[in-house]
């Protein structure tokens, strides 16, 4: 049998992708994964979540903060469904059995927290949509194929407190001074309830150990961030 096959059945990265494909593996690996929701987008969305353990150690994974980057979903997803049967079958990886990988760790992973602009991104805006004039406007035409930002406009990747200014100070440079569909930090950090729901989150969970977030640029692999206002991870 595929198992890859069957636990990730065909369906579109988007929003509703993303929900069912969570809950099917809810529904299929009950014991070894929790499906949730973390909060709402501005236009309502709920925003999927998972869980893996009930340790005290927390470490959170995020993908598509950029509504074009939702390649980073579809990996996050079919990471928990490797994870998943891994679990399931207590399968050993580095040397260690995942049971005991997990032993006192828990792993949140939010695949998509950018739904808005990915349905944007993959859908365009549908005729009579009352945010249609302003989001073509904002756009510049009706192809949204390279929409980065939420349904407001805002680089939610630019809209957390570490490098916000810098980002204001970028803007200015690009002749960025209002919604786009990159770029654009808001108009304060945490202005967006995608990127304030997610810090909310980071800030109120002291055992937090560490965050991962998966974006995608082409052939590049780099780290790092805007200014010196958040250090690298590690010397690439």
């Amino acid at each position: 049998m595929n198992c890859r096959k069957e636990t990730a059945p065909e369906v579109p990265t988007d929003c509703r992708g993303v929900t069912e494909h969570l809950a099917f593996l809810s529904e299929k690996y009950p014991e070894e994964i929790k499906f949730f929701y973390i909060g709402r987008t501005l236009r309502g969305r709920a925003i999927p979540a998972a869980s893996f353990g009930n340790g005290d150690e927390v470490y959170l994974y995020v993908g598509a903060h950029h509504a074009m980057e939702h390649l980073t979903s579809s990996v996050l997803l079919a990471f928990c469904g490797d994870l998943c049967i891994s679990l399931a079958e207590n399968r050993e990886d580095y040397g260690e059995r995942e049971s005991e990988l997990f032993r006192g760790k828990r792993l949140v992973v939010v695949p998509m927290l950018n739904c808005d602009g990915v349905e944007l991104q993959i859908h365009g805006v549908p005729d009579g949509d009352p945010l249609q004039e302003r989001l073509i406007s904002m756009n510049g035409s009706d192809d949204f194929s390279h929409w980065q930002a939420n349904a407001r406009g805002v680089d939610l990747n630019h809209n957390y407190d570490a490098g916000f200014w810098e980002y204001k100070d970028m803007e200015r440079s690009l002749g960025i001074f209002g919604a786009a569909p990159s770029r654009y930090a808001g108009e304060f950090p945490e202005s967006e309830p995608e990127s304030g729901r997610l810090a909310n989150y980071l800030r109120f969970n002291d055992d937090l150990t560490g965050v991962l977030t998966l974006h995608t640029q082409g052939e590049e692999i780099y780290t790092g961030a805007v200014g010196n206002s958040l250090p690298a991870a590690y010397d690439a």
